[in-house]
């Protein structure tokens, strides 16, 4: 899900799961490589549209007494508006040009791979390697590493 349109409040997010969570661990620089296709449709609502769709089930669903007879609702934006998680992915970094992060662990700076071999060489280089490195470090100082 995405943050709200309307309610609770405009740009309101429930977690940080999902294409928040993966646009927040790239704008922070945490996120460096990602295995998918650019052209893939991002299937996306926001949250405060599914809770109403939520909401709207109940008003047309009759008490069933067979299982066969149980009805299953799918919302998703189907053809209405079609993204990709290329254009994901452009609209984030436009976002975080503007409004950068204050906290952050590398610049914002992540690409999709279409190669699973690929992307397994660049996030043991940029995600494993550096992870590994700060560690190191937190013991060389004496911190609490997670």
């Amino acid at each position: 899900m995405t943050p709200a349109v309307g309610g609770p409040l405009p740009g309101w997010v429930d977690n940080l799961n999902g294409p928040v969570g993966i646009l927040v661990a790239a704008g922070k620089g945490a996120l460096r490589s990602m295995y998918c296709r650019p052209d893939y449709n991002a299937e996306c609502i926001p949250v405060d549209f599914a809770i109403h769709g939520l909401l709207a089930v109940p008003r047309s669903v009759k008490r069933v007494k067979r299982a066969e007879d149980v009805q299953v609702y799918n919302m998703t934006q189907g053809k209405e508006r079609e993204v990709t998680w290329g254009e994901v992915l452009e609209l984030g970094r436009l976002v975080f040009s503007e409004y950068p992060f204050s906290l952050m662990l590398w610049y914002p700076d992540g690409n999709m791979r279409t190669s699973k071999w690929v992307h397994n060489i660049c996030a043991f280089f940029l995600h494993w390697i550096p992870a590994y490195f700060i560690d190191f470090m937190m013991v060389i100082f004496r911190q609490k590493t997670l």
